[in-house]
């Protein structure tokens, strides 16, 4: 059911940005053979407003989600802790501040911020953040 749920919420979700954009558009379905999606199980969105971009989460069990996805002006890019500084790929919940900060909450790993080039991580070791643990933001 919450596959179900998942796969519904992105197809919307990308549906009413499209038509919001403009009434004579019609709607797209996004999945990961027609685009650059990882995967067809998404587990938060998120839109940064100062951009205008899309983001995906991908969360697996253990630690073993396959990172995070951005979506803008049709380019797709995938973060994962290989090829980023994303500290972990079972991402939980994700959100936009007002300055175009992503902040991205990472099972076992703590709280990300990106801010387009940098990131930094805060966890138990560096920071006075309570747990590694993070699912919501």
């Amino acid at each position: 059911m919450k596959k179900q749920l998942s796969i519904v919420l992105f197809v919307v979700f990308h549906a009413v940005v499209a038509t919001a954009q403009s009434n004579n558009k019609p709607w797209h379905n996004f999945n990961s053979l027609n685009s650059g999606l990882a995967a067809n199980v998404i587990q938060a969105l998120a839109t940064n407003n100062s951009d205008g971009s899309v983001w995906e989460a991908y969360a697996g069990s253990g630690g073993s989600g396959i990172g995070i996805v951005k979506f803008h002006n049709s380019t797709w890019v995938h973060y994962t802790s290989s090829n980023s500084g994303l500290p972990n790929n079972d991402v939980r919940a994700m959100a936009a501040d007002n300055n175009g900060n992503m902040w991205i909450a990472c099972y076992n790993a703590g709280l990300a911020k990106f801010d387009g080039t940098n990131w930094t991580i805060y966890n138990t070791s560096n920071s006075g953040i309570v747990g590694d643990i993070v699912t919501a933001i």
